[in-house]
């Protein structure tokens, strides 16, 4: 855990498949809750928020890169809504089905 200037925390990193960057969650107290972080190791670009924000108290969300390290697939813990986001920020998509825990699957092609 990383804990910033602002109060905020940075929790539960994973890498992306090719080592350059992390998804984690960022917190800051208060009213601004949860959101998913997407950032380089080396610092450049800086940091993209992506991702709808939740409540402070709903205990984040579960996330994982896709294979190819262009989307994550996430799974909010306070409405079990899963959703589809791109590392850039460009694009989100709701999915209709919501499940406790979710997973890539890789199809040969």
């Amino acid at each position: 855990m990383f804990e910033g200037s602002d109060g905020s925390e940075e929790l539960s990193p994973q890498f992306s498949p090719d080592g350059a960057s992390l998804i984690f969650e960022r917190y800051v107290p208060g009213d601004a809750g949860y959101q998913l972080v997407v950032g380089s190791l080396d610092g450049s670009g800086g940091a993209q928020a992506i991702g709808p924000r939740h409540a402070t108290g709903t205990n984040g969300a579960a996330a994982q890169f896709s294979p190819d390290g262009t989307q994550i697939l996430s799974v909010y813990n306070d409405d079990g809504a899963a959703w589809l986001l791109d590392v850039d920020g460009g694009g989100e998509e709701r999915l209709d089905w919501s499940s406790a825990s979710a997973t890539w699957q890789r199809l040969a092609p």
